[in-house]
């Protein structure tokens, strides 16, 4: 069930938690500048969680 928590519990944190930070003036770092580093975190662990995926792949031949 690894694939609930990359497409769901990841987009709901973004959606939920960092908004809410900053509207309850409890972020330390500005949000502009949180949110893109979280996000290019997440992508490179995406990019390379993919990479693996595809040198293990195996078609069916048809």
């Amino acid at each position: 069930m690894p694939h609930g928590i990359l497409f769901i519990a990841y987009p709901l944190g973004f959606v939920a938690y960092y908004p809410a930070l900053c509207l309850l003036n409890k972020a330390t770092i500005p949000i502009r500048i949180q949110l893109p580093a979280i996000a290019s975190c997440i992508l490179i662990i995406g990019s390379m969680l993919w990479r693996k995926g595809i040198k293990r792949y195996n078609s069916t031949g048809t």
